[in-house]
């Protein structure tokens, strides 16, 4: 039934067993960065990311450890929230790239706004997946795969400009490449009807590449950010802090400049 499954008890199996450690390094990565990022101003939405990560994971989990116990309303309420969750990080992590640019402020009501409505449009498509309006199976490519796939790319472009003009130093990107092949990967894993992979399952390896994507990209990131005043940066002038700034505390700052 299972490439890599423990047998319980009569017909009840623990399905990829595999997956659990991974799961689990994945929550301490989750915690550790959602800690970290918190404390620099920098990369405080960066921790949010990683917060829905965490919640992600520990969804996973559950599912995983107790889907023999669970009843299915709670099973269907879980994967409703999975469903959402990578939506959320790519939608999160498109605002971060903008922020990065000087093209949002991550406390306006513009940047608010964008959050609800977007989480408000991808609910309203699960929920009428759940009614049988929609396929859920086209729903949820499109959250956790399509889209993502194509915010990420808009990232992408956003960190070259953050990059070239504010770091200067464009091979810190590479530590981006993990994400191309783990969503290369997992378009591949939705599109194939192959499970089993010898010893282990499609879904063991793209949680696997998942989290070695995630691990990676908090290396970029924190190696990515500049120090949080102003002045010049090789070169070139900072200013991410004051985007992050009230009016009042702008001209504060400028005042004292």
């Amino acid at each position: 039934m299972y490439c890599d499954a423990i047998h319980i008890k009569g017909d009840h199996y623990l399905a990829y067993i595999l997956v659990v450690p991974i799961l689990l390094f994945a929550l301490y990565i989750s915690i550790s960065r959602f800690i970290r990022f918190k404390k620099d101003v920098a990369s405080i939405i960066y921790s949010y990311i990683y917060l829905l990560f965490g919640v992600y994971s520990i969804l996973c989990l559950l599912q995983i450890l107790f889907f023999n116990t669970l009843q299915f309303s709670t099973l269907y309420a879980l994967t409703f929230i999975n469903t959402l969750l990578p939506f959320s990080m790519a939608i999160l992590c498109l605002i971060a790239g903008s922020v990065d640019v000087g093209l949002l402020d991550f406390k306006s009501k513009p940047t608010k706004f964008i959050i609800g409505i977007s989480v408000l449009i991808a609910s309203s498509l699960v929920i009428l997946s759940v009614f049988k309006v929609i396929g859920y199976y086209y729903i949820s490519t499109l959250l956790e795969i399509y889209i993502p796939v194509f915010l990420f790319f808009v990232y992408l472009s956003t960190q070259m400009y953050h990059i070239k003009y504010y770091v200067g130093d464009i091979k810190k990107m590479f530590w981006l490449i993990p994400i191309v092949f783990n969503f290369t990967f997992s378009l591949m894993f939705f599109l194939n009807s192959i499970h089993c992979v010898n010893f282990t399952s499609m879904f063991t390896i793209n949680t696997l590449l998942l989290v070695i994507s995630m691990l990676m990209f908090s290396q970029y990131i924190t190696i990515s950010r500049v120090p949080l005043h102003f002045g010049i940066i090789e070169g070139r002038e900072y200013d991410v802090v004051m985007m992050l700034k009230s009016e009042k505390e702008k001209e504060k700052e400028e005042d004292n400049l």
